[in-house]
């Protein structure tokens, strides 16, 4: 049960594993939660840039979380991973500091040079590990600089969406049903697409080229500061 934007009753059943439990709460039912006090949920993971964010959004599998351990491990914070929580008025919408832990799956921790067996399992049940966040973690929030959405394709590029596209991509990637469909949500949505750069990643769904799409990220970054 979610009340009011500030209470969650729990009751969990007799013997569930506490880091299931942890999962549910601090995922789905925190989302419904935040989305009472009024504020937008995205799918996605985000670093710290100078002071400002940078995020990555994506379909369940699609890499954000890579994206944004990879770009942790070039000495960027990590700002959020998984649920990206923005305040949106007027200006600049603003980005929360999630919690300062990313969820990997074994062969993107052992890309990063990571050994999986040291890391604590998310879920009992899967393979996705727990890895703490080695920088500074943002304690204030943060304004958007930039959203990427990731794609696959045959050419590593960097294409800005047209005011169209990018809406419907954070239609799309909104996190939870929760909200989803009303008049407020879209215009939340509207609202960032006005203010922030919205662009689609594309590249090659590899592991071994995560070093060439950070470089095209700073890159990319460095262009348009």
């Amino acid at each position: 049960m979610v009340r009011g934007g500030r209470e969650i009753v729990i009751e969990p059943s007799p013997g569930l594993d506490e880091r299931v439990l942890r999962l549910f709460v601090l995922g789905p039912v925190l989302a419904v939660l935040l989305y009472q006090q009024g504020r937008l949920l995205l799918h996605g993971s985000a670093v710290a840039v100078e002071d400002e964010a940078v995020l990555f959004l994506g379909s369940a599998g699609c890499g954000e979380s890579t994206m944004a351990a990879t770009l942790h491990a070039r000495g960027y914070g990590l700002a959020t991973d998984d649920v990206a929580v923005l305040r949106v008025e007027e200006g600049c919408p603003m980005l929360f500091p999630g919690f300062p832990q990313l969820k990997l799956w074994p062969e993107a921790l052992v890309s990063l040079g990571d050994d999986p067996e040291k890391l604590p399992r998310c879920n009992p049940h899967l393979e996705k590990r727990a890895r703490s966040a080695v920088h500074e973690f943002p304690s204030v929030p943060l304004p958007v600089k930039r959203i990427y959405v990731l794609d696959e394709g045959n050419t590593l590029e960097i294409l800005p969406l047209q005011p169209q596209e990018a809406l419907a991509e954070l239609l799309h990637h909104t996190y939870g049903a929760t909200g989803v469909g009303s008049t407020s949500h879209f215009f939340k949505c509207a609202s960032i697409v006005d203010n922030v750069t919205i662009c689609s990643l594309r590249m090659h769904k590899s592991l071994s080229q995560l070093p060439n799409v950070a470089q095209l990220i700073e890159e990319d970054l460095c262009q348009n500061t």
